[in-house]
C-alpha cells in the first residue's frame, strides 16, 4: 500500500521524551475530491489547527482544536463571508495496544493526522449556510423559508403535547 502524499505525519517518536506539547498544523488545504464535500469553501482564512500532545507512557492524546474563521460563499447571493470556526476532537494513539488506537499507523510506523482533521473541519464546517435574509414563498405543495421562519412557525404550531399537565404525571422529572 502506498503512502498518501497528502498526509499529515506525526510520528510518535518525536514525541516520546515529553508529557506534554504542542504544534500547529500550518497551511491546510483539501483535495480536490475533499473539496466536493463542502462546495461553498473558500479557504481557511485566519483559522487554524492547534495540536497538543499528552503522554502517558503507552498512550498518547492529542487534542486537535479547530479556531478562528474560514471564509464561505453564500449559498444564496453568492458572496464571500467570514464564518467562526470552534471546534475540538481528541485522537488517541496506542501504539502498543491496536485495539485503543484511534487511527493506525502507515507502513513507515507514522500516523496519518489528515483523516482525523477531515473530521474536525467537515464537523465544523457547514455544507450550506447563508446570511442573506430571504422571504418565504409558497408554490403548489411546498414551502420555501429561512431557518428563522421555520423555527418561528414551529414555536407556534400547535402541538399535541399542549394539553397535558405536568400535575397529572408525578413520577416524571424534567
Amino acid at each position: 500500500m502506498a503512502i498518501n502524499e497528502n498526509r499529515i505525519p506525526f510520528d510518535v517518536r518525536d514525541y516520546s521524551h515529553s508529557s506534554h506539547d504542542e504544534f500547529d498544523i500550518d497551511e491546510f488545504q483539501f483535495t480536490e475530491s475533499e473539496h466536493k464535500y463542502l462546495p461553498n469553501f473558500v479557504d481557511m482564512g485566519d483559522a487554524y489547527i492547534h495540536v497538543e500532545v499528552l503522554n502517558a507512557i503507552s498512550m498518547m492524546t492529542l487534542t486537535l482544536t479547530l479556531e478562528g474563521a474560514c471564509h464561505l460563499k453564500d449559498e444564496h447571493d453568492g458572496s464571500i463571508i467570514e464564518y467562526e470556526l470552534e471546534d475540538s476532537v481528541d485522537v488517541i494513539i496506542a501504539p502498543e495496544s491496536e485495539e485503543d488506537n484511534d487511527i493506525e499507523p502507515d507502513e513507515d510506523g507514522v500516523y496519518d493526522l489528515r483523516g482525523s482533521i477531515l473530521a474536525l473541519l467537515f464537523d465544523a464546517i457547514p455544507k450550506n449556510y447563508s446570511e442573506t435574509p430571504l422571504e418565504s414563498y409558497q408554490k403548489d405543495n411546498y414551502t420555501v423559508m429561512s431557518q428563522e421562519e421555520y423555527m418561528a412557525s414551529k414555536s407556534h404550531a400547535p402541538s399535541a403535547f399542549d394539553d397535558l399537565d405536568l400535575d397529572d404525571y408525578p413520577d416524571q422529572e424534567d
